[in-house]
């Protein structure tokens, strides 16, 4: 209601304030953000703070991952330590632990959530902590290693059990998965009761997931590894994703905006998103700051922070909207904990400690519990399913590109994580086997149902076989329908009114077992191909031939495996460690020996700059002159051997998963 005693005056005011808002908006939104000032700013702590206490002298050892997308474990030798406003030191929390760090505070101020071992030879669990009698339970046992633990929302199951309870999450190496570039252990989120129980893998990425954040809202955002495509090389990227709490409806969070490793998210209380963010990350994971906007993720991107502000960690929420970071001017100073403003860039020094690192600084103080969430999931159902509304909406340079019929099928291949003890790979890439194929109905709609909990690629294909596009790691969990309106669509688009044709119909069921899922590899599966048609021919069958594949005086195993080398020569010896002198590993469309039995370049216009450019020895043309052509299966066989990473040999090899039972048990192994 508007004011009696308002005057013309104070409504001519107010009409000039609502002209020059809108200006002012538009002007505030295109200013740069403050630079870090390198000056402390005055204040201390509104609560204590509880943080991670390294011995410089501990990262001495600390090595990044080739990659550069990996950083070390910085909490080796680390304790706990609780730091008050106004006084010097902080009080040691953890004196009987060999490690102990990545602190969580509960929800009322009371507990401390943390990773620790014993002793060096011990795993890594989780522990609570109570702050006020200093008392300590474990959480986890014999699950492997736990990390990064998180207090969860309450949680709701729609069924037969009508109670709800709150878990905690932490990412695990439980899987026993290893990373196949860096052999490094595989991480994953899992969730389980307070007491460790009824213990559940919600991510299946076959590389890392980790990094935790609950948002308010009840989601999780969490860094992923994304393997290396052959877009980019061995290096792949880390980025931010987002996820519900029992795994469902992972999709991208900051879209390909900023730097190449994104890790360490973290919402302010008015609805920031930071990050830590690095082209290449440093042994112990320091970078800059980065920002999106929780309203529109996936287009305010905004740099916070430049590398001559110096090096950020692990920032967490203030209640006031600012961040408890670690911060350090340069490699060689030392971390300390302190609040960095957003805004105007100014950082205030909260807490430090001579001759240590101060990381994962959190401030002792209640905090509003999220949002419960509920899940839909049936763990007695050991299927999920997985639609595309339409392919025909996608982000090509030329829509022409990309429709029904140049795409009349798809692909859902399976990868196949590497585990502890597998024999090394030569291909740069993780092994496939093929799920199934399945028509593209004439509205570009898919439906179907595949086996839950495995990390799946979505491929679209063309007649010869040859994939047009390809989605990134997904996966469905028990009982839940998941999907996408496009392929490779703007991601803030909504579905348009309507009943799809591949949804009036029944999903095609792609379920086979694992050991009847389809491989492609050399020795089984292109060799046979290449001695008939190739090996023992007038062009490539005699020592004097520009490419003779066919080795004399030796066994069959032996002159495949000389035209395996031969067929691969380059891969890995380049700065692109996909490309090869006859095939694009991952990428058979820019082989030119898929030129050459095909007769024609099948280069799309934007896959130029990444593929030969077509100077190569092997030129498009008829294939095999006064030989048998290819026939249409074979020429399928040798394009997805190139799409599934050219492999000399895959073994066949079951899938393990770790996945929830009942709500009382521990870990149940469905597959």
């Amino acid at each position: 209601m508007l004011q009696e005693n308002w005057n013309a005056e104070d409504f001519e005011r107010m009409r000039y304030r609502s002209l020059l808002a809108p200006l002012c908006w538009s002007a505030a939104c295109m200013l740069t953000p403050v630079p870090v000032s390198g000056r402390d700013v005055a204040g201390r702590p509104p609560a204590p703070i509880v943080a991670a206490e390294v011995p410089v002298r501990a990262w001495e050892a600390l090595e990044s991952d080739p990659s550069g997308t990996f950083r070390g474990d910085i909490c080796l030798g680390a304790r706990l330590v609780r730091f008050f406003p106004g006084k010097n030191g902080g009080e040691v929390l953890t004196p009987n632990f060999e490690s102990a760090c990545e602190p969580e505070v509960s929800f009322d101020g009371k507990r401390v959530l943390f990773s620790g071992r014993p002793s060096a030879e011990a795993p890594w669990n989780i522990y609570e902590l109570e702050l006020d009698t200093g008392s300590i339970r474990q959480i986890t046992r014999d699950v492997g290693n736990a990390r990064q633990p998180r207090y969860l929302s309450k949680n709701y199951v729609l069924g037969p059990e009508d109670t709800a309870w709150f878990l905690i999450l932490f990412a695990g190496d439980a899987a026993g998965e290893v990373e196949k570039d860096s052999g490094r252990p595989a991480w994953d989120l899992y969730t389980c009761e307070l007491d460790g129980a009824r213990l559940m893998r919600i991510t299946y990425n076959p590389a890392t997931d980790w990094d935790a954040f609950l948002m308010q809202d009840g989601r999780l955002l969490f860094a992923s590894r994304q393997h290396g495509r052959p877009s980019d090389g061995r290096l792949g990227r880390m980025r931010i994703l987002e996820l519900n709490q029992d795994g469902t409806d992972q999709m991208p969070f900051t879209g390909g905006q900023g730097r190449r490793v994104q890790h360490m998210p973290t919402v302010t209380t008015d609805g920031l998103a930071v990050f830590v963010e690095a082209d290449r990350v440093s042994a112990e994971g320091g970078g800059t700051l980065g920002s999106v906007r929780l309203r529109r993720p996936l287009h305010t991107y905004r740099a916070l922070t430049g590398p001559e502000d110096g090096l950020f960690l692990t920032p967490s929420p203030l209640p006031e909207g600012g961040l408890l970071v670690s911060w350090r001017k340069s490699e060689r100073d030392a971390y300390r904990a302190g609040r960095f403003d957003p805004t105007t860039g100014e950082w205030a020094e909260w807490a430090s400690s001579p001759g240590h690192q101060i990381i994962y600084p959190r401030l002792v103080a209640p905090r509003p519990i999220p949002d419960g969430r509920s899940s839909g999931m049936r763990l007695e159902r050991p299927h999920g399913q997985f639609y595309v509304l339409n392919i025909n909406l996608h982000d090509l340079p030329e829509r022409a590109w990309l429709n029904p019929s140049i795409a009349p099928r798809a692909r859902l291949v399976e990868g196949i994580p590497r585990r502890v003890g597998d024999e090394p790979l030569e291909s740069p890439m993780l092994p496939r086997r093929v799920l199934g194929e399945v028509p593209v109905e004439p509205d570009g709609s898919i439906f179907v149902e595949i086996p839950a909990n495995v990390p799946v690629e979505f491929q679209l294909v063309d007649t010869n076989g040859l994939v047009l596009r390809t989605s990134e790691w997904i996966w469905t969990r028990n009982g839940i329908a998941q999907g996408c309106i496009g392929c490779h669509e703007d991601p803030e688009l909504s579905p348009s009114n309507q009943l799809v044709e591949a949804v009036k119909k029944e999903p095609a069921r792609l379920l086979l077992p694992p050991e009847r899922r389809r491989t492609v590899d050399f020795l089984r599966s292109v060799w046979p191909i290449v001695e008939r048609s190739c090996a023992r021919s007038e062009c490539h069958g005699n020592k004097n031939a520009r490419l003779s594949l066919m080795a004399p005086d030796t066994t069959p195993e032996n002159q495949a495996r000389r035209a395996y080398e031969l067929i691969t020569s380059g891969v890995g010896e380049t700065d692109d460690p996909y490309r090869g002198r006859w095939i694009y590993v991952g990428r058979a469309r820019s082989s030119p020996l898929i030129w050459h039995v095909l007769g024609h370049d099948t280069r799309r216009p934007w896959d130029l700059m990444s593929a030969h450019g077509g100077e190569s020895e092997v030129r498009p043309g008829v294939p095999g002159t006064g030989n048998p052509l290819l026939t249409p299966l074979e020429i399928r066989v040798l394009a997805e051997w190139i799409d599934f990473g050219a492999h000399w040999v895959v073994k066949p090899q079951a899938s393990r998963t770790v996945a929830a039972t009942t709500k009382r048990e521990v870990i149940g192994d469905k597959r």
